[in-house]
């Protein structure tokens, strides 16, 4: 169910960014379609902010998180690398998760201060953990929309060099 719900979101930012012509805005459609997701849909908050994703990757692709540490969150920090075939367990279940493809046309084109397209989806998804910040005292409730916002729009600005904010909202 989560390999479907995760295939369905990225089914969802293919939509959302075909309607925009910017590098700039695809990134912001890709950030805000995902925290509406994140936000709505429990089973993607599990995968990308509770980590299950990891857990995922792990048992059908056979991907190991060498030295992992885990943090007590469900997040663990440690090297990955892939499975060989030796040790790959066998789920009967093949999932092949998707990485956004924009970062590379991005950082090909020069479009982005950061040239490593994985340091770019990192960025992203690290965004996803404001939403966690909503009805806690880290940002007061009235303030959280407008606090999303800001974070959004300066983290859009400043990874694009050329390009300016134009919000698509």
């Amino acid at each position: 169910m989560l390999v479907s719900e995760c295939d369905q979101l990225f089914e969802d930012i293919e939509a959302a960014v075909g309607e925009v012509e910017t590098s700039q805005a695809e990134a912001e459609m890709i950030l805000r379609t995902t925290l509406e997701q994140v936000r709505s849909n429990p089973l993607i908050r599990r995968l990308f902010v509770e980590g299950k994703i990891r857990r995922i990757d792990e048992l059908l692709n056979g991907t190991n998180y060498d030295d992992a540490t885990d943090t007590g969150d469900g997040n663990n920090t440690g090297t990955i690398s892939e499975g060989d075939s030796d040790n790959t367990p066998d789920t009967g279940v093949e999932a092949d998760f998707r990485v956004l493809p924009q970062p590379e046309a991005w950082v090909a084109r020069d479009d982005v201060r950061i040239d490593d397209p994985d340091i770019v989806r990192g960025l992203l998804r690290s965004l996803l953990f404001v939403t966690q910040a909503r009805d806690t005292p880290v940002v007061l409730n009235e303030t959280y929309d407008e606090v999303e916002e800001a974070l959004i729009d300066t983290v859009i600005t400043g990874l694009f060099a050329d390009e300016s904010m134009s919000s698509t909202v």
